[in-house]
């Protein structure tokens, strides 16, 4: 079964997964991004870009299927913005890993647009 070029096993697997004691949380990056000052905005901002570059990259490494599809030029901070907005949505979700957070808000954000 396939999600919007998403597999969904892969989606409910990481509904379901908890992040590892040692992993950085949702929670932790929620504090970084919502920290009043620049440094916390710039921190968060370097985690998201970070991600988003090693997602791509490995998409490119691989050749498979792109895990979402963002448009060409989209600033870091926009990216942070996104998701802030998916970690206040889903505060639930907060102790799981801070990456598949992003990811999962990436994917929502920019669903690859099927050619068939």
């Amino acid at each position: 079964m396939r999600l919007c070029g998403f597999d969904a096993r892969v989606a409910v697997l990481l509904l379901v997964w908890t992040a590892p004691a040692a992993s950085f949380t949702g929670v932790e990056l929620f504090d970084l991004c919502f920290r009043k000052g620049t440094d916390g905005q710039l921190a968060c901002t370097s985690y998201v870009r970070g991600f988003a570059d090693g997602v791509a990259f490995e998409g490119l490494m691989v050749g498979g299927d792109a895990k979402y599809c963002p448009p060409q030029s989209l600033p870091g901070k926009e990216i942070r913005l996104i998701v802030e907005k998916y970690l206040k949505n889903h505060a639930d979700q907060l102790g799981r890993e801070a990456g598949a957070l992003v990811g999962l808000a990436l994917h929502q954000a920019f669903p690859c647009k099927r050619l068939h």
